[in-house]
């Protein structure tokens, strides 16, 4: 059986090496969530990420709080399927005139607890990014709690953004930042997830 940390390690080494091959080719951005609001009518969460990169662009996801598992991500099929920047912004434009903003909450009540940090020194990389963190954690909140999460880094810190209540005591939407890219200065991305009720959790 493989252990935990020899996954880590195999993990950081291939992420590392699919970014060094493709950054050269262009230029990387630190990644925002910017939290869009929730769809009565649909019972969806909207978020909009703006390009990892400069081939890439901005995508819509959302949670579905209709299913049964709503702390998976999907992406929005009609901004993803726009052309052209004016489309996607017309679609965008459309879609955020459903939304009801969420009540957001204060950080100071949410927990992140490390269950696990390994680190790897990598000769191929620079300082201060030649040493790659993998990381699993958790976050937690009152009666709240999120899945583990797995995470590859290139600072020690992982920090809580953003924080929303969801409708009907779903949970809560937590965004988290850490250095995601280490390229040049180094590149943040933000990310999302979702706490579940403890019962819902088990």
């Amino acid at each position: 059986m493989i252990s935990l940390s020899s996954y880590f390690t195999v993990f950081v080494t291939l992420s590392t090496l699919c970014l060094s091959s493709i950054a050269s080719a262009q230029q990387y951005y630190t990644v925002h969530l910017d939290v869009l609001g929730y769809s009565k009518k649909q019972q969806r969460v909207y978020i909009l990420e703006s390009p990892i990169h400069s081939q890439s662009k901005q995508k819509v996801y959302y949670y579905d709080l209709k299913k049964p598992e709503y702390d998976f991500a999907h992406y929005e099929n009609s901004t993803m399927q726009a052309q052209t920047p004016t489309e996607f912004e017309q679609r965008l434009h459309n879609l955020k005139k459903d939304l009801q903003p969420l009540i957001p909450i204060d950080q100071k009540y949410l927990n992140l607890h490390v269950l696990q940090q390994n680190t790897t020194y990598r000769a191929d990389h620079l300082k201060p990014f030649s040493i790659s963190y993998s990381t699993q954690f958790e976050i937690t909140a009152d009666q709240f709690q999120s899945h583990p999460q797995n995470l590859v880094h290139y600072s020690p810190d992982i920090q809580l953004k953003q924080a929303y209540v969801l409708p009907k005591q779903k949970g809560i939407l937590v965004t988290f930042n850490a250095l995601a890219y280490p390229f040049d200065e180094g590149f943040h991305r933000e990310k999302s997830v979702i706490l579940l009720p403890y019962a819902k959790n088990k």
